[in-house]
């Protein structure tokens, strides 16, 4: 997934959904690589969610990253929900310089420090 902040309007987003899955109830971890380079980039979230409940927020980063040439890696415990919905979502901020892109996304039952 990427956002690029060139031509685009402020307050543009970019999202990836799981809606539709029949995940099973029992934590999961999420893991991804994610980068965000520019003075105009907004914020890269993650938000989950059951059928009934309203958004949490999962993990969220703002703006340029340290060492923005280099990609990252997040590491996201998700809670036991029924029927999980995922959101990863980016937005932009004002003016047309920077981009978030996101890549090698996997999602494994249990948590993040469970051996698999």
């Amino acid at each position: 997934m990427f956002i690029e902040t060139t031509g685009n309007f402020d307050g543009s987003w970019a999202i990836l959904n799981t809606d539709g899955t029949n995940f099973e109830a029992c934590p999961w971890c999420l893991s991804f690589q994610y980068h965000m380079n520019g003075p105009d980039i907004g914020t890269l979230s993650v938000v989950a969610r059951n059928t009934t409940s309203s958004l949490s927020s999962m993990w969220t980063k703002t703006g340029q990253q340290p060492n923005p040439d280099s990609w990252k890696t997040a590491t996201i415990d998700i809670p036991q929900y029924s029927n999980l919905h995922i959101t990863i979502k980016a937005t932009r901020e004002a003016d047309d310089q920077g981009d978030i892109a996101i890549d090698n996304i996997n999602l494994k039952s249990g948590t993040c420090t469970c051996k698999y």
